[in-house]
């Protein structure tokens, strides 16, 4: 066997740990280990599509458009979809939140069958329980258990103006990690993040990573941001540790807590 193919073998195995690390939820590790391979196997253009895509979910969507390579569509392996009708669609991003979700009402309400699926592919029932209706949000209970939510909120509101991270899912119905993206908080409630196209609810953290709201499209089609003081119920305890945080690490935090809602005619 010659060296090339080697090469190529061995950036194959790099790039399959990688993924194995995403999977786990592992996104700074995952991170790290796709810049190595990218680096040390220029000459696989998987390896550098696989690092553009995972800068680019994680919000450092200029770092990645400097590589040669496109982002490439990835996501998790998820054989609990196959639970899922063929016909099912994601209607909106959701917010794990303990065995319960929260996620926009409006695109929820007619659903008479709903499912969520997480960042590692894993999906669980769900039911409309009850709707918010001073802020346009949706309680899903959960009847299959996922996984524990690494977010704590913010202990008030968070400024027009402040750094802010949005993450939300693309809007085909395959399993997929969500796409961070950064900004500053707009006036009156508007979001101020622009996020791709794609289904909104998904959460908003301030520059520590505490969870400062969720994103909502409005009847306009504007981006608004849910504020923490009107989640309070859901929320948890407060974090008052303000020491910012690398984008990186806010990402792997809010990756297992943002969730695809699914939903079938």
């Amino acid at each position: 066997m010659g060296s090339a193919s080697l090469l190529a073998h061995e950036a194959d195995a790099e790039i399959g740990l990688t993924l194995s690390y995403m999977q786990a939820g592992e996104y700074r590790r995952a991170l790290a280990f796709a810049a190595h391979t990218a680096g040390e196997h220029r000459e696989s253009p998987d390896a550098a599509a696989l690092y553009a895509a995972l800068l680019d979910i994680g919000g450092q969507e200029q770092l990645a458009a400097r590589l040669a390579a496109p982002p490439r569509r990835y996501g998790p392996q998820s054989p609990q979809s196959a639970v899922l009708p063929k016909d099912a669609r994601v209607a909106a991003s959701g917010l794990l939140v303990g065995a319960t979700a929260l996620a926009p009402a409006a695109p929820l309400r007619q659903a008479k069958r709903l499912w969520v699926r997480d960042a590692l592919g894993r999906v669980a029932r769900a039911e409309l329980a009850r709707v918010l209706e001073d802020t346009g949000i949706a309680e899903l209970a959960l009847r299959d258990a996922l996984g524990e939510s690494a977010l704590h909120p913010a202990p008030r509101d968070a400024f027009p103006g402040s750094v802010a991270y949005a993450l939300a899912f693309p809007p085909d119905a395959g399993a997929a990690w969500p796409v961070m993206r950064a900004g500053f908080l707009g006036k009156a409630r508007l979001l101020g993040v622009e996020l791709p196209p794609g289904a909104r609810g998904g959460p908003v953290l301030d520059a520590a990573g505490r969870l400062v709201g969720v994103s909502i499209a409005d009847a306009d089609g504007a981006d608004r941001l849910v504020p923490i003081s009107l989640l309070r119920p859901y929320a948890g305890a407060a974090a008052d540790e303000d020491a910012k945080l690398a984008p990186d690490e806010i990402y792997e935090r809010a990756l297992q807590s943002t969730l695809q809602v699914l939903t079938a005619p």
